[in-house]
C-alpha cells in the first residue's frame, strides 16, 4: 500500500524539435475478497455460494505528458493488477417431496379388485396430497 511520484523532463531543443514534461502518480494497494451470499425460499430452494479471491496487488496510475514543441497535453489513466485466483463454491438444495402409496403389502386398504371409476371411497378429510416435503441434502 502506498504511492509513487515520478517526474521526467527534457528541455526544449530547436535543432530536433523535442522537449517534454512527464508527471506520473502511481497508487499501490493489495486487494482480497470473501463473500457468501445466500438465497433461500423456505421449504422450496436454498442456494449457497462462496466467492473467494486471494490477495493480489493493484496499481492505479494517473499521468500527463506535455510536449513543448507541439504544444500538446496528453492525459493517461490506467490500472494494472497481478494475477489472482478466484474460487467459487456453490451448493443448491431443491425441494424433495414424498407420498407413501402402499404402507403394507398385506393391506391395500382403499384399493380393491372390484374398483372402477364410479366406486365411492371414504377418503379422510385429513388426507394429504404429499406426506412430507423437505430440502434435499446438499
Amino acid at each position: 500500500m502506498g504511492f509513487e511520484w515520478k517526474q521526467q523532463s527534457q528541455d526544449f531543443n530547436k535543432a530536433n524539435n523535442e522537449g517534454y514534461v512527464e508527471l506520473y502518480l502511481n497508487f499501490y494497494s493489495k486487494q482480497a475478497l470473501k463473500m457468501n451470499p445466500v438465497f433461500q425460499l423456505d421449504r422450496l430452494v436454498a442456494h449457497n455460494m462462496n466467492f473467494q479471491v486471494d490477495e493480489f496487488a493493484v496499481k492505479f496510475t494517473t499521468a500527463f505528458k506535455y510536449n513543448i514543441w507541439k504544444n500538446m497535453l496528453c492525459f493517461d489513466v490506467y490500472t494494472t493488477s497481478d494475477e489472482y485466483n478466484l474460487l467459487i463454491d456453490m451448493s443448491l438444495r431443491l425441494i424433495q417431496c414424498s407420498k407413501t402409496l402402499i404402507d403394507s403389502f398385506f393391506d391395500f386398504g382403499q384399493w380393491a379388485k372390484t374398483d372402477n371409476f364410479r366406486t365411492q371411497k371414504p377418503y379422510s378429510p385429513f388426507a394429504k396430497l404429499l406426506d412430507s416435503c423437505n430440502l434435499s441434502i446438499s
